[in-house]
């Protein structure tokens, strides 16, 4: 633990002072979390290869290229253009970070495209935050995912729960659970949430595609920083109470974490 800790520290370190200082800062216990579910995977393969789909900043597989592993990043970096304030950085920044650190890096619409990658080639792939941006269905994808596999390759996926606290919340008081409508409406092109799900229903497309389920979790990893950092302020006291509640009804947290195996046909 306190090695994987001084390898994201490492990591970390790479980065501009504002990237570091914000959205860095804030997710750091949420690449805690991932790493810790990715690595007892990888335990005795020290020549896995591992694909990042929608790597985004690449803070994962740069850790785990920094560890000795086989990391390969793939994204359409659209959101991280010249034209758009991503507070996660710059398509180039970002591309040349990941190529100079031992990633490599390879431009994929997985939409639109087939992954990049020979039929069962990897050992894992890794799916975060990206179902819920999905335009279209995810079968596509999670078949392409399946296709690039090995036999008994691993493939986590984390996205927002559906069921979420505040979700919940806003259903009762009559108000939306989708991305607020000024934003959907004038916002274009669009990156936020397209379709978010539950936990039955990520595990029911993963039983579509023939994927075994291994381990699920629901976790609220990407909110810790707002206790670590209390302040007392309404929102601060608001989230402090989300979270009580959470603890002790986890199917109100905020983000689903699955992993899942290959199985054979």
């Amino acid at each position: 633990m306190d090695n994987l800790r001084i390898v994201l520290d490492e990591v970390v370190e790479l980065f501009p002072d504002e990237v570091k200082s914000g959205v860095l800062r804030r997710n750091y216990s949420a690449y805690i979390l991932m790493l810790k579910t990715i690595l007892p995977y990888l335990d005795g393969k020290k020549k896995a290869t591992i694909l990042d789909i929608g790597a985004g900043a690449g803070v994962i597989p740069l850790v785990l290229g920094k560890m000795g592993y086989c990391a390969y990043a793939i994204d359409t970096w659209e959101e991280y253009g010249k034209d758009y304030d991503n507070i996660s950085g710059k398509e180039d920044d970002i591309t040349t970070r990941l190529e100079a650190n031992g990633v490599q890096t390879k431009y994929c619409n997985i939409e639109k495209e087939l992954i990049p990658f020979d039929d069962c080639s990897l050992d894992m792939v890794l799916f975060i935050d990206v179902l819920e941006h999905l335009r279209s269905s995810p079968k596509r994808v999670l078949k392409e995912i399946r296709r690039v596999l090995k036999p008994n390759g691993m493939l986590l996926i984390t996205t927002p729960n559906l069921f979420t606290l505040k979700n919940v919340l806003y259903l009762f008081s009559g108000r939306s659970v989708y991305t607020r409508l000024d934003y959907w409406y004038h916002t274009e092109p669009f990156f936020g949430h397209i379709r978010e799900y539950t936990v039955s229903e990520v595990k029911k497309m993963l039983g579509w595609e023939k994927f075994g389920i291994k381990t699920v979790k629901l976790s609220n990893c990407y909110q810790e920083s707002a206790i670590k950092n209390f302040r007392p302020n309404p929102y601060s006291l608001m989230m402090g109470l989300y979270l009580f509640i959470t603890t002790l009804v986890p199917k109100y947290r905020y983000l689903i974490i699955v992993t899942s195996i290959k199985n054979e046909e």
